[in-house]
């Protein structure tokens, strides 16, 4: 992992201990280079002594600081073809490939979470089915319907609200590691999806309860 103001161990010829003191946002490496992960710059010396390697892959490039040279050297590039990419380009290679992964993992989740409340609401509903002569009894004994529906929304919330729990536990734990990994952290998109989670088992804990409540109403 790496982190601003930390030490950090590279491991080459030998293990050699580096303070992270600078953080470039303005560089974007060649996925090729990088594999979407952050990169560490060390200086010339640095790498000739910890390099394990001899083949040696070269990058150069190019700051233009004058913005209006900047359409003159896009297009000057594509002539070459692959072989010179602009920051644009990489740029935009590098977010389709996060957006990509954040799509198949949040259609995923997303997918989990809907199979595992509908599972939740059928198993409610079979639940209050079996309890119907529970609630006859307790509606003979002096039980009001309004005491009933307070134990039912205690069940219900029960039901719905530890497996919440834990898929809120997992969500953010796997977020963290995955932003650790990639060495960038930010608790938006954990409060995003505590967000959704939390939205999805409400809306199906609400129709658990309408629909619950239908049945004892009918029954006493």
């Amino acid at each position: 992992n790496i982190h601003l103001n930390k030490d950090l161990v590279v491991k080459g010829t030998k293990n050699e201990t580096f303070r992270v003191t600078q953080e470039d946002k303005g560089k974007v490496y060649p996925l090729n280079l990088s594999f979407n992960s952050p990169v560490v710059e060390v200086s010339p010396e640095k790498y000739q002594q910890l390099k394990t390697q001899n083949n040696v892959h070269t990058f150069y490039g190019y700051d233009i600081k004058q913005t209006s040279q900047k359409e003159k050297a896009q297009a000057i590039a594509k002539q070459f073809g692959d072989k010179v990419i602009t920051y644009d380009d990489m740029k935009k290679e590098v977010d389709a490939t996060n957006g990509i992964l954040i799509f198949v993992t949040s259609f995923l989740g997303l997918a989990f979470l809907v199979a595992a409340g509908c599972i939740i609401y059928i198993k409610q509903m079979d639940e209050t089915e079996d309890e119907l002569s529970n609630f006859r009894i307790l509606k003979r004994i002096g039980f009001t319907h309004t005491d009933m529906l307070k134990g039912l929304l205690l069940k219900i919330t029960f039901n719905f609200g530890l497996p919440l729990l834990i898929a809120i536990l997992h969500a953010v734990f796997a977020a963290i590691a995955f932003m650790k990994l990639m060495g960038n952290i930010s608790f938006m998109p954990v409060i995003i999806v505590i967000i959704v989670y939390t939205l999805i088992y409400i809306v199906f804990a609400l129709i658990a309860f309408v629909h619950s409540n239908k049945l004892i109403k009918k029954t006493i």
